[in-house]
């Protein structure tokens, strides 16, 4: 990601400091994914990842482009490359069905 894109998302931490900053909603009109950048997608949320993950925010302050000279980004960097994706909402209606169709088949 080019060092211009990460300042405009620090950029954008500062500017939407919101204590409960509003749930980003797409308009579905086909050329509104082309206008947005990835900091359109940056809110406080973020340093409050941060803080949860026991990271430090003093990158943040720095420049993008130092940012692989830091031991603050190396540290970060390989909490977030550990960090292991899941779909929970999906899993738990998966789960839910399994259990109901298990309450109406009965094994003989």
């Amino acid at each position: 990601m080019p060092a211009d894109v990460k300042r405009a998302m620090v950029s954008a931490l500062k500017d939407k400091a919101q204590e409960n900053p509003p749930r980003i909603q797409l308009d579905p009109t086909p050329t509104n994914p082309e206008r947005k950048t990835q900091a359109d997608f940056v809110t406080s949320n973020f340093t409050k990842l941060l803080d949860n993950f026991g990271l430090t925010q003093k990158l943040l302050h720095q420049d993008p482009e130092k940012w692989k000279d830091l031991p603050e980004f190396a540290e970060a960097n390989k909490t977030f490359q550990n960090i292991k994706v899941v779909n929970d909402f999906g899993e738990r209606g998966v789960a839910l069905m399994q259990e109901y169709n298990a309450l109406l088949t009965k094994n003989e």
